[in-house]
């Protein structure tokens, strides 16, 4: 809640623990049975299942790049985040996207900051957890929807490194293909669309462009685009796979709604 207050409800709705942070709730994740809850001051907080704290971590700011203030927040708010896995240290990890525009790895059990990098460009309130289908390793789909100029979806391993980048577009409408493209990310979906199909990472944007991509997951290459009469809000993605039935549909601004089966028509 706005005033702090973090509450576990029932089926029925009733109360069954509160906690509190230092600030406004802007953030809430999962890692097994703790919850995890992200507050505007940048504090980030583990509760059990009964709502007592195990850690408390704060994420630092980052001011090197304060000449360019269009791109942050006054504060390291905690815009996102995500749970994953990282085998090669043997341990679960919290992801939080904070106001400074960087990206800060936790461990999940003790709350230790292990790594701090800067995620280009904006507020990185967009993060999804994918597992590789090869490696079963986790990956970091991060995005940007505030203060950006970047529309690219970047992933990042648990070692928080970037591994690849989905930004390209089969007809750009005037968006560059370097992520400086005024644009940027409204939602973000990794599934397959047919039944034979690997999985597909769709991405919608808007802004300078208004427009529906989809990426092969494995190579980043745009395999279809759909350009946008009006600026989306909200993008739903349908697992069924009957012939002829649209599989992504798209809210417009306005109360338009716009479907697409799987080859973007």
């Amino acid at each position: 809640l706005a005033d702090g207050t973090v509450m576990l409800l029932d089926a029925m709705g009733n109360t069954v623990w509160t906690a509190s942070g230092d600030s406004a709730i802007t953030a809430i994740s999962c890692n097994h049975d703790a919850v995890i809850v992200g507050c505007r001051s940048g504090l980030i907080l583990r509760l059990d299942q009964a709502g007592q704290l195990q850690w408390q971590q704060r994420c630092p700011f980052r001011n090197e790049r304060i000449y360019w203030p269009y791109w942050f927040l006054t504060t390291p708010e905690v815009a996102a985040l995500a749970s994953g896995r990282d085998d090669k240290r043997n341990l679960d990890l919290i992801v939080a996207g904070t106001g400074s525009t960087n990206l800060i790895f936790l461990n999940a059990a003790t709350g230790k900051h292990l790594d701090d990098v800067i995620s280009p460009y904006g507020l990185p309130d967009r993060i999804r957890v994918h597992l590789h289908p090869v490696t079963g390793e986790s990956q970091f789909m991060v995005g940007h929807s505030q203060l950006t100029c970047c529309s690219s979806v970047r992933v990042w391993n648990p070692q928080a490194k970037q591994e690849i980048c989905y930004e390209k577009s089969l007809i750009p409408k005037g968006r560059t293909d370097y992520g400086w493209d005024s644009c940027s990310l409204v939602e973000l979906q990794i599934q397959a669309l047919g039944p034979d199909q690997s999985e597909r990472v769709i991405v919608l944007r808007q802004g300078a462009v208004n427009q529906l991509t989809v990426y092969d997951q494995a190579t980043a290459d745009p395999l279809w685009d759909a350009t946008l009469g009006g600026a989306p809000v909200a993008l739903v993605v349908r697992s069924r796979y009957e012939a002829g039935d649209a599989r992504c549909f798209v809210a417009e601004q306005f109360g338009g709604i716009v479907g697409f089966d799987a080859q973007g028509e």
